[in-house]
C-alpha cells in the first residue's frame, strides 16, 4: 500500500501546541482511500530532524507500506535502514543523497508508560545514573487514560499526548517508540530504554544457549534509521523480573504501576496480579498493604497468541495448578501435566547470561549488581535446559511461534 505522510514540522507550524501529521494511505496508482491526521502535543520550541520524523511515522504504518512519500527528504541511511526493517517496503522518498542522517545525543530517554516494568527501569537508572536520564511518556487517552495512574506521581520531562491509537495507528510497527523518535532531537537523546523483558516481542521461546545473536536486535533497526539507539537493560529478564526489582526497592510504587498495567477484568491485570504476588513472596514482602484487589478477567484468555502471555499463563499454571488456570483459559488443558510437573521453572526469575552483553560495560556491572541484590540470579545449565523443554512443551501444546526446527 502507498502512503503519503505531511508533517507539520516542516514549516517549524505548531498551532494550538500540537505537531499535526496527515496521513493519507491508497494502494498504488490509485488516489487515496483515506487520510486522518494524527496530533503530538510539542512545545513552542520543539525542534526535531527529518530522519527521527520518518522513521517515528514508520511505526505508524510501515509493516504495510510498500512505498511512503513524504514532504520532506530523508538521509540515505535512514531510508535503507527502514527497508531493511519492513519487509514489504520497497521505495522511500524523496532520499536527499547529501542529507546527513541524525546523530546519536548525549543521554538516555526512559519510554515510560508508568507499568511494572518501565517503573523498574526507573528504579534502575536513578540507582545507577542518578538524574542523568530523561523521562518520555506517551499519554494516549481515551481508552488509556488508567496508564496515568502509573506515571501521574513521576517527574517527566516529556508528556506528549497523542490521539495515534484513537485514530488506530497502533497496529503496523512500534508504535510506543513513535514519541521518543519524535522527541529525540529536542531531548538530545542518544538510546531509548524501555521495559521489555525477554520474551516481548520474540517469536520463539531462544535459549541462546549457543551464543547466537537474540532475533529481537532486528526491532533494533527502526529506531537507528531515526538515530537512536536501543538500550536493552531488561531484555536479559523474564515477565517476574521487574517485578522482583519494584518489589524489592521501592513497594510502595506497586500499588500505582499495577493500576497503570491494565484495567481491571483484563487479562493482565490478572495475570499480572498473581505473579506480583509470588514476586512479593519471593522478596519476602507482604501485599496486603501494597497490592490492589485482583480481579478475574471478564473472558476466557487466549491461548497460543503471544508468547509472553503465555509463558504467564504457563508459570501461573505452574504454581496455582492446570486446573485453576483452566477455568480462566480453558485452551492451557492442552499442555500435559506430568511434563508441566516436571519443570521448576526457575528460570523465569532469573537472568539471561547470553545478553546481558546487550549492556555497556559501565553500566553492566551496576545493573548485575542490582539484579542479584533483588535475587534475580543468573542462568545455569539447567535453566537453559528448562527453556528448551518449554519450548517443547508449547509446541507440544499446538502453539507455533517459531517456524524453524526445535534444536537438536
Amino acid at each position: 500500500m502507498r502512503f503519503h505522510i505531511s508533517s507539520g514540522h516542516v514549516a517549524g507550524d505548531y498551532p494550538g501546541g500540537q505537531l499535526a501529521v496527515t496521513i493519507r494511505r491508497g494502494a498504488a496508482r490509485e488516489r487515496p482511500v483515506r487520510s486522518d491526521v494524527v496530533h503530538f502535543s510539542v512545545p513552542p520550541d520543539f525542534h526535531t530532524h527529518h530522519d527521527a520524523v520518518a522513521a517515528a511515522m514508520l511505526t505508524l504504518v510501515g509493516k504495510h507500506a510498500s512505498t511512503v512519500e513524504f514532504n520532506f527528504p530523508v538521509s540515505p541511511h535512514c531510508a535503507e535502514l527502514l527497508q531493511r526493517y519492513y519487509p514489504k517496503l520497497e521505495r522511500v522518498e524523496p532520499v536527499e543523497p547529501s542529507a546527513a542522517p541524525r546523530r546519536p545525543g548525549r543521554f538516555l530517554g526512559l519510554n515510560f508508560s508508568g507499568g511494572i516494568d518501565s517503573t523498574a527501569v526507573w528504579l534502575i537508572l536513578r540507582a545507577v545514573v542518578g538524574d542523568q536520564f530523561r523521562v518520555v511518556t506517551s499519554d494516549y487517552g481515551g481508552p488509556y487514560a488508567f496508564e496515568a495512574a502509573g506515571f501521574g506521581a513521576f517527574r517527566r520531562d516529556v508528556t506528549c499526548r497523542t490521539d495515534l491509537r484513537e485514530k488506530g495507528f497502533d497496529w503496523a510497527g512500534r508504535f510506543n517508540s513513535c514519541v521518543p523518535l519524535l522527541y529525540a532531537d529536542y531531548l538530545d537523546l542518544r538510546a531509548q530504554v524501555t521495559g521489555h523483558p525477554y520474551t516481548l516481542g520474540s517469536s520463539q521461546v531462544e535459549s541462546l544457549r549457543d551464543g547466537h545473536p537474540p532475533s529481537f536486535l532486528n526491532e533494533d533497526l527502526v529506531l537507528l534509521a531515526g538515530g537512536l539507539e536501543e538500550l536493552h537493560l531488561l531484555r536479559p529478564v523474564f515477565n517476574s523480573g521487574p517485578m522482583l526489582v519494584v518489589a524489592t526497592l521501592a513497594p510502595e510504587l506497586i500499588g500505582n504501576a499495577f493500576a497503570a498495567s491494565d484495567r481491571p477484568g483484563r487479562e493482565k491485570h490478572f495475570t499480572k496480579g498473581l505473579l506480583l504476588r509470588m514476586a512479593f513472596a519471593r522478596a519476602g514482602r507482604d501485599t496486603t498493604h501494597y497490592l490492589p484487589q485482583i480481579v478475574p478477567p471478564n473472558r476466557h484468555i487466549p491461548w497460543g497468541e503471544a508468547l509472553s502471555r503465555d509463558l504467564r499463563v504457563l508459570h501461573i499454571a505452574r504454581q496455582y495448578g492446570l486446573e485453576f488456570v483452566a477455568t480462566y483459559c480453558p485452551e492451557i488443558e492442552r499442555i500435559d501435566p506430568a511434563a508441566l510437573r516436571a519443570l521448576s521453572l526457575e528460570f523465569v526469575w532469573r537472568y539471561n547470561t547470553n545478553l546481558i552483553g546487550l549492556m555497556p560495560q559501565g553500566l553492566r556491572e551496576a545493573v548485575l549488581e542490582i539484579f542479584h541484590h533483588c535475587g534475580i540470579l543468573p542462568f545455569n545449565e539447567s535453566d537453559f535446559a528448562e527453556l528448551e523443554a518449554v519450548r517443547r512443551l508449547l509446541v507440544a501444546a499446538g502453539v507455533r511461534y517459531d517456524p524453524r526446527p526445535l534444536p537438536a
